[in-house]
């Protein structure tokens, strides 16, 4: 009998063995956990004319757990272009990788500040996932001046002695709103040939790509017969971006005629009539624009 529950009990110990045998092996349980990082906290994007409108950087990718995993990542960021737009890479235990990034805006984009994120999840080859990772930078479109002038009329026959408006149109080329004075270049000498020359502002604000009339006032001096009677209006726009002061010039000629009719006196003192009134008052804002 002993014999025969010896060998029972051998039996059932090949038998446990050979069980154990085909128990699959666990999978095994890792810390995962990875970073992400820009080498750079923001990138200026210049979209001037003739610029490309693209910066360029680095994404670190490190791996912080004990094992080797896989990172998938996708970007979101306004409507800029970034290369890649989405990746895929694999990082060692204890090591990083790095994947060059390039973000893109339009030539002419409106000057703006986006956030650009990236977001990332990964997991080894067993399928154990570590938590999801994010990483932002700041990306900048930075901000150009640009501006163009042009008169409304280039030229014009005008009434000797009369007060006339004179339009020249501002367009802000520039990707942001902007602050954009405006003069009389040749004013001095216009005086010294008899006009009356004013501005209503010394400066305005306008959008970009948008643009605005500037009126000049100005009185005509008398009809000479006996010397040219075309005289040129020397107009500019300018705006200061980062210390450049940037500017446009256009002109306007006014052909002054003798339309048979005289400025008439109110009385025998001399009051100026109501016609030269508001170009009195353009003389007073000459001077206070001369002054300034």
């Amino acid at each position: 009998m002993p014999i025969t529950i010896m060998k029972q009990g051998i039996a059932l110990l090949l038998t446990g063995l050979l069980l154990i045998g085909f128990i699959p092996n666990a999978t095994p349980q890792a810390a995962l956990a990875f970073s992400m990082s820009f080498n750079d906290n923001q990138l200026n994007l210049d979209v001037s004319p003739g610029a490309n409108g693209t910066a360029c950087t680095e994404l670190v990718i490190s791996n912080e757990g004990n094992g080797d995993i896989d990172v998938d990542g996708n970007t979101t960021g306004d409507d800029l272009i970034i290369t890649p737009s989405n990746f895929s890479v694999s990082v060692e235990t204890g090591e990083s990788v790095s994947v060059s990034m390039c973000i893109t805006a339009a030539i002419g984009s409106l000057h703006r500040n986006v956030q650009v994120t990236i977001n990332a999840s990964a997991e080894d080859q067993y399928g154990n996932k570590a938590e999801n990772e994010s990483a932002d930078i700041a990306v900048i479109v930075e901000p150009y001046a640009s501006l163009s002038t042009h008169p409304e009329l280039p030229y014009q026959k005008v009434c000797s002695s009369e007060v006339e408006g004179l339009n020249f149109i501002v367009v802000n080329n520039g990707n942001y709103q902007d602050t954009i004075a405006v003069e009389v270049l040749n004013a001095e000498d216009l005086l010294d040939a008899g006009f009356m020359v004013a501005l209503e502002a010394a400066q305005y604000v306008i959008n970009a790509s948008g643009e605005l009339p500037v009126q000049v006032t100005i009185l005509t001096p008398a009809f000479d017969a006996s010397s040219d009677n075309n005289h040129t209006i020397t107009f500019q726009a300018r705006t200061t971006l980062n210390g450049e002061t940037i500017s446009h010039n256009s002109t306007a000629i006014v052909d002054i005629s003798d339309c048979g009719t005289e400025a008439e006196e109110d009385d025998e003192d001399g009051i100026p009539s109501i016609s030269l009134i508001p170009a009195l008052i353009s003389i007073g804002l000459l001077a206070i624009y001369r002054r300034k």
